[in-house]
């Protein structure tokens, strides 16, 4: 009877011994070898063999590592926040062989897939204007907004305020179609009120969901200029 356990039990430590990677898996929250993103943000994450997180720093080093958006699996900002930060905080061009060797190795074993979405890119919001203008004149501004991708209605907002962080002026345009082109252009020709001091002014941009909606970009330091006698 103890020779048959004794047999047991070295058959268990073989098979157990022969799957280091399964128990390393099982340990940690996500799947390891695989990008992730939530919906607090655009970021998109890599979670490492040794269950700590990298982030992709542009997209360009993304497709280092991958070919398609499809790569990138959705998770919650709870769980992704279970999973520490790698001392290393971005992916480089350097980390590429290791990484694709690695999930060479992972993928093998995968048999389903969990449902995936592309990470959402940033806006791009910029304003144009002249440095100087004076009381009574009319000033140019020219403005862009670019979104993540064509498809949508957006509100453009163009607002002035002052060197103390008051609104002074704003003009906007609301369900603005971005459905066949990503970026549009504007140009809102600011008259200066007569009352308005002279000082420094800045030009802040945002970009809401249609009739005043949720905001979805906001250019804090879009442009400056100031307002001479």
């Amino acid at each position: 009877m103890t020779t048959m356990i004794k047999k047991y039990f070295l058959i268990f430590t073989t098979i157990f011994l022969s799957f280091p990677a399964v128990a390393f898996a099982s340990s940690c929250p996500l799947q390891t070898d695989t990008a992730y993103k939530t919906s607090a943000g655009p970021g998109v994450f890599y979670v490492l063999s040794d269950c700590t997180k990298r982030i992709f720093p542009d997209q360009t080093t993304y497709f280092n590592y991958f070919s398609s958006w499809r790569d990138v699996k959705k998770t919650t900002t709870a769980v992704l926040k279970k999973i520490p930060n790698n001392t290393k905080l971005f992916l480089t061009s350097e980390d590429k062989p290791v990484v694709k060797q690695v999930k060479q190795i992972k993928t093998k074993t995968v048999v389903t897939k969990a449902p995936i979405v592309a990470p959402t890119k940033q806006w791009i919001l910029k304003a144009f204007v002249s440095s100087t203008v004076r009381v009574g004149e009319t000033l140019p501004i020219h403005v862009t907004f670019t979104a993540p991708e064509k498809g949508n209605y957006y509100l453009v907002d163009i607002t002035v305020y002052n060197d103390k962080n008051e609104l002074v002026d704003f003009y906007y345009y609301d369900k603005e179609p971005f459905t066949e082109v990503a970026t549009r252009y504007y140009t809102y020709n600011w008259k200066v009120k007569n009352n308005l001091p002279p000082g420094k002014y800045t030009v802040k941009l945002g970009a809401l969901m249609p009739h005043w909606g949720k905001t979805v970009s906001w250019n804090d330091n879009a442009a400056h200029f100031t307002i001479n006698p």
